[in-house]
């Protein structure tokens, strides 16, 4: 497709080392000049849908900074943009305890494209085993609860579960059972 915006100029105005934000001088498709704030990712995101032999996954709940709200969450973590399956194994640990014998990638999105250029790597993970090792503190996570799927849908419906990527993921994972072969 062909860009309708043109670059003219480009400065970081910030960076760390997960992101950094740059704003462009740019030229909008309507011709007048303008800005655009970008927030460019170091990592892509990563979010595991962990099904177990019940039908339950697990829910994470920690407080969010940006929003000052706790949110109910799928496992998520910043991962390796060339080996994100990698990096989901590691954060299914870090956040729940459980390992995965069973890894399938079923989906990715951008998660704020008006805003930043985060990718987001979806995966659902079965064979669950408890291995303890969680490092829940360290990640923020004041609870871990398992939930019915399918009660995941009546949590967004109610509005418990809030977070973009993880309703997402939710539907990603939902659309793949469904058309399981």
């Amino acid at each position: 497709m062909n860009n309708p915006w043109k670059q003219k100029n480009s400065k970081v105005v910030y960076e760390n080392p997960w992101l950094s934000v740059r704003e462009d001088a740019v030229v909008r498709p309507d011709g007048s000049d303008g800005i655009y704030g970008v927030v460019s990712m170091k990592v892509s995101g990563g979010y595991i849908v962990a099904l177990n032999e019940d039908g339950q996954v697990p829910l994470v709940k920690l407080f969010r900074y940006p929003t000052q709200d706790a949110t109910w969450e799928f496992p998520s973590g910043g991962v390796d943009k060339n080996d994100p399956e990698a990096g989901v194994k590691t954060e299914l640990v870090e956040e729940t305890g459980f390992a995965a014998n069973r890894w399938v990638r079923i989906g990715g999105f951008y998660s704020m494209a008006g805003v930043g250029d985060e990718f987001v790597h979806v995966f659902l993970a079965r064979e669950l085993s408890d291995v303890g090792n969680d490092k829940q503190s360290n990640e923020g996570i004041t609870e871990v609860h398992w939930v019915n799927f399918e009660d995941v849908a009546v949590m967004i419906r109610n509005g418990e579960f809030l977070d973009g990527p993880s309703i997402a993921a939710y539907f990603l994972a939902k659309d793949y059972l469904q058309n399981e072969a």
